[in-house]
């Protein structure tokens, strides 16, 4: 993502991948089905400021062939704090590798917890 490159991007992904945002808007829990195409091509589309992921506390399962990955991240815009919350990867893996299948998220601007002494922390 901080590279704008979405082809490297597309290499993660299966074809048919899912993406999915959980947020809260007027006390009410909202749900927004995404399309891949469309996160790359916001990946590869020039932007004022550098986009920046930030992600820590990973929990990692894998049975077999089936992998899952749960981590808490903070996203900025160059160095203005933009919303954080968690990343749920649900992965395959393939002859190529393991690919993601699933994405799914959640978006807040508050109650956003960060590593102590971290050097992406909001200012």
């Amino acid at each position: 993502m901080y590279d704008g490159d979405s082809s490297r991007a597309h290499d993660l992904f299966q074809t048919d991948a899912k993406l999915y945002t959980i947020y809260l808007r007027n006390d009410s829990t909202q749900f927004h089905r995404g399309e891949v195409s469309q996160f790359l091509t916001a990946i590869g589309t020039a932007h004022e400021f550098k986009w920046i992921e930030k992600s820590w506390n990973y929990k990692i399962s894998v049975d077999g062939g089936l992998g899952q990955v749960w981590c808490d991240y903070a996203f900025f815009a160059g160095d203005s704090f933009s919303h954080c919350g968690v990343d749920a990867f649900q992965l395959v893996h393939t002859t190529e590798g393991w690919r993601i299948f699933s994405l799914a998220d959640t978006r807040r601007k508050e109650a956003c917890i960060f590593p102590t002494g971290a050097y992406f922390e909001p200012k």
